[in-house]
């Protein structure tokens, strides 16, 4: 008789035992697919596969929409606005832009183009200023595409310097540039897009 009692109480402490262990089996095999993405016993394989991107979407939306600047072309005596980051730095700024002059040159020592060019040159006469809270060196060089509504973008930039104060230098908040840049593009006509930062663009006349 008190063998039969103890087997039956060996028994009954065996039994949490056993249904413990059956929801550790079940938990353990729930497929991968099901779990949660901040589970534990997820794999880094199912993770970047399902989780990366949901991630990414849910970050993104986190923040505010980020404002876009017109690309409204800029004609003589217009202005707007762009941002830009420096290179450097890596800090953000604010810059005015405000077109002075568009015109097409011939070869001329004033300007540097004493050599033919591939195309057309066209003297571009800007005033830059940095309108934001941080110092920030704009370059123009390569970052001036130009494009009709039948050609796609070309680089349009050269290394002809003309005289007078030069674009391409740092800038402190509050400082501004008037200079002007000596450009080559394919025909007359078309825009020109400056391309770093949210950037800007001039009309071309035909």
């Amino acid at each position: 008789m008190r063998i039969r009692i103890i087997a039956a109480v060996i028994l009954a402490a065996a039994l949490p035992l056993t249904a413990c262990s059956s929801g550790e089996a079940k938990a353990a095999a729930t497929p991968q697919s099901e779990l949660a993405c901040s589970s534990s016993k997820i794999t880094h394989m199912e993770w970047l596969k399902r989780c990366q991107a949901e991630e990414s979407k849910a970050k993104a939306g986190d923040g505010k929409p980020a404002k876009e600047t017109s690309k409204q072309p800029l004609g003589v005596g217009n202005s707007a606005t762009f941002t830009f980051t420096d290179s450097y730095t890596e800090k953000k700024t604010t810059f005015r832009v405000t077109v002075n002059e568009v015109k097409y040159v011939g070869q001329s020592a004033e300007d540097d183009t004493t050599s033919p060019a591939e195309g057309q040159y066209v003297r571009l006469g800007i005033t830059l200023k940095n309108t934001g809270q941080n110092q920030a060196h704009l370059l123009t060089y390569g970052l001036i595409e130009w494009e009709d509504a039948d050609t796609a973008a070309q680089d349009a930039t050269t290394l002809n310097i003309p005289e007078g104060p030069q674009l391409d230098t740092k800038y402190k908040p509050g400082q501004a540039v008037t200079g002007k840049l000596i450009l080559d593009v394919p025909e007359r006509g078309g825009v020109l897009n400056y391309i770093d930062g949210s950037g800007f663009t001039v009309k071309l006349p035909k």
